[in-house]
């Protein structure tokens, strides 16, 4: 039975969003980030068709939190050394 929330299509969206922005970047760091971010993309993309387990669900919007997070930070790092140079 398909995952009828609401709430998948915006981690996808959330996910591809994040792959895009760090693609852009294009340095190792965010190309490995876009990586995990287009896979967790397709992860919630499965769910449209199947609904996963609990735990995995908690597990895969965990790791998205815990992705965003990480590209903040280094998005903010990034902006810092900008406005040092």
């Amino acid at each position: 039975m398909a995952d009828k929330s609401n709430s998948v299509p915006l981690f996808r969206q959330s996910a591809e969003d994040l792959a895009v922005k760090l693609a852009e970047i294009g340095t190792a760091e965010s190309m490995s980030m876009a990586k995990e971010a287009r896979d967790l993309a397709t992860t919630f993309r499965g769910w449209e068709k199947a609904a996963p387990t609990n735990d995995t669900r908690i597990a895969s919007i965990q790791q998205l939190f815990n992705l965003n997070r990480r590209v903040m930070d280094f998005l903010s790092l990034r902006n810092k050394a900008r406005k040092q140079s």
